[in-house]
């Protein structure tokens, strides 16, 4: 199979797993708000948030780690700083999975979720800059010929990489904000 087409396909894949992401979050928010749902979204939470954390923190690596070594899209120095607070979520979610001490490490998921959704978050506002009006767009940064203001791909008209390391990071923000808060009642 032609790495182009592979890539259009795991591209396409983590797109729509990109708006799953953002709809399971609009959703859990947005149930949260109706009192007699509450209850059982905490009950949900604390059943399978942490799984969730997990996909979402592996998928994510998995995903950028395609992309810089497969696909030969070499990442720009803010998705670097991405990797640097996604990656780690990653391993600990692993280790505290096979040592069983699952309620112990959420604070530092969400934490690291916090810092990197900030450089998401920048990149993205660079890209779409970029995208709807190219001469006033600034250079978010360049580093090695690669810039976070080009993207390869628009999916959806609005899915780029940031997109997804955004929505990552934002399914890890709320689930560990709601297994903290069920880990307290």
């Amino acid at each position: 199979m032609d790495i182009n087409i592979l890539t259009v396909k795991i591209t396409w894949l983590l797109s729509i797993l990109t708006v799953t992401g953002q709809l399971i979050s609009l959703l859990l928010i947005i149930l949260l708000f109706v009192k007699k749902w509450r209850k059982n979204i905490y009950a949900m939470i604390k059943k399978y948030g942490f799984i969730i954390l997990l996909l979402s923190s592996l998928g994510a690596t998995l995903g950028s780690l395609y992309f810089s070594e497969i696909a030969d899209m070499p990442p720009c120095r803010l998705c670097w700083f991405q990797r640097i607070f996604m990656y780690p979520q990653a391993i600990i979610l692993i280790i505290a999975f096979i040592k069983k001490e699952t309620n112990t490490i959420i604070k530092y998921i969400f934490a690291l979720s916090v810092i990197g959704i900030l450089f998401s978050a920048y990149q993205y506002y660079g890209q779409i800059s970029a995208i709807l009006n190219p001469p006033a767009a600034t250079v978010v940064c360049d580093v090695s010929g690669t810039s976070c203001v080009s993207s390869p791909f628009l999916f959806f008209g609005y899915i780029t990489i940031p997109m997804m390391a955004l929505t990552g990071f934002l399914v890890n923000i709320i689930v560990s904000a709601l297994l903290m808060r069920a880990n307290r009642k």
